[in-house]
């Protein structure tokens, strides 16, 4: 189990410590992570109150909703297999510049 923002039982991927370093004012630790898949969204807040879309379904009105639907936190995953996938940490959002229109 990792440490996110303080909270101990976050589920990490597996992975083999390469180097480890605590004798320097900031530890750290080198990883190495097995192959690991990723998803992502692509996000456009357009609407008025900012949710990005009018869907009145409150679980996916964030990029953070739309692909906890998709792994199966909210029930039946919304994936091509349904099949369940585990959330592990990291969880990653950014937001992109504003790109320019052409």
């Amino acid at each position: 189990m990792g440490s996110v923002f303080g909270k101990e039982s976050v589920k990490e991927p597996p992975f083999d410590i390469l180097l480890q370093r605590s004798d320097v004012k900031t530890t750290y630790e080198v990883r190495q992570y097995g192959e690991r898949f990723a998803a992502s969204v692509t996000y456009t807040v357009n609407n008025s109150n900012g949710s990005g879309d009018d869907n009145n379904d409150d679980n996916v009105k964030s990029p953070f909703g739309i692909l906890a639907k998709y792994i199966g936190v909210f029930g039946t995953p919304q994936n091509e297999g349904s099949t369940s996938i585990a959330m592990t940490a990291p969880v990653i959002m950014e937001q992109d510049a504003k790109k320019p229109e052409t």
